[in-house]
């Protein structure tokens, strides 16, 4: 639960970018949103995947990119945020090299390169991120690469396909341009969603543009492939301030087919009173591998 914070990895790309911008659009791509594989030591969950999401321009000859990132380093951990315009290069390719717009916890500027590959069918592609903190470098390369897909037009048939990893798109964007993305995995047995990663924008009474990385845990598959789960979390921070948070995430999977809502809600307190509440609202997510 929350803002992916305990786990080493959470990435979204973006970008100010690259020269040679005499786009070729790839046919039909709008959107797509996913990210790299859940990270597992043995058979332990032990990091959410990159986070990635595309919104191409009308004309298809820039994207407006979303990048969340987190990473530890000694005893320390920060997370970055990249959000940003970035030119299509001929042939579909975006390379960049940036710095986070927005960072949380520690007091770091993390550099970001990003090579990807639009098509079709979504986009490929690798991050790197690294900063320095007390003289200490640290630097991680996404592993698996990370793969969006858009959303999807299939129709599902049978049951949810085991270990596999559905990729996609939350329908609220993020600050109203940045696509915001979903991955979810699916156990070996294809029984249970072993976690979920999505974004989800908030519309807040005072502060603007705001938004949630969330990650929800196990939730068992019902046999008509149905699935849900609720969380009430909070933070709590120095100078007496804190968030409570309330999630609800469910869906469906047939097949190839993933698709559902989800939901998340904060009451924002500073010195004991409540200065803001934030809301997304219900929206609907979609999915395939």
């Amino acid at each position: 639960m929350g803002r992916l914070v305990t786990f080493a990895i959470t990435l979204v790309l973006v970008g100010a970018l690259a020269a040679g911008s005499s786009a070729q659009p790839p046919a039909s791509l709008a959107g797509a949103g996913g990210g790299s594989s859940f990270v597992f030591k043995g058979d332990q969950l032990v990091g959410a995947p990159v986070l990635v999401s595309f919104a191409l321009s009308d004309d298809g000859t820039s994207a407006n990119v979303y990048a969340s990132f987190g990473e530890r380093c000694g005893k320390s951990f920060y997370n970055g945020w990249v959000l940003a315009n970035a030119p299509i290069s001929r042939g579909g390719a975006i390379n960049l090299r940036t710095h986070a717009q927005f960072v949380e916890g520690e007091n770091v500027n993390p550099s970001v390169s990003l090579t990807a590959q639009l098509a079709p069918d979504g986009a490929t592609g690798t991050i790197r991120y690294s900063a320095r903190f007390k003289g200490r470098k640290c630097t991680h390369r996404s592993t698996p690469d990370f793969v969006a897909h858009p959303v999807t037009s299939e129709t599902g048939t049978g049951s949810a396909l085991a270990s596999t990893e559905y990729r996609g798109l939350v329908s609220k964007p993020v600050r109203r341009v940045y696509a915001a993305p979903i991955v979810l995995l699916t156990s070996a047995d294809g029984t249970r969603v072993v976690g979920a990663a999505w974004t989800a924008a908030l519309s807040c009474k005072h502060k603007k543009g705001d938004w949630f990385d969330n990650y929800s845990p196990t939730a068992q598959i019902q046999p008509d492939g149905t699935f849900e789960r609720n969380e009430r979390f909070s933070q709590k921070f120095a100078g007496g301030g804190s968030i409570r948070y309330r999630t609800q995430f469910a869906g469906r999977i047939i097949g190839r087919v993933a698709e559902g809502s989800l939901r998340l809600r904060e009451v924002i307190r500073r010195h004991g009173k409540v200065s803001d509440r934030c809301d997304s609202g219900l929206l609907h997510w979609s999915a395939s591998p």
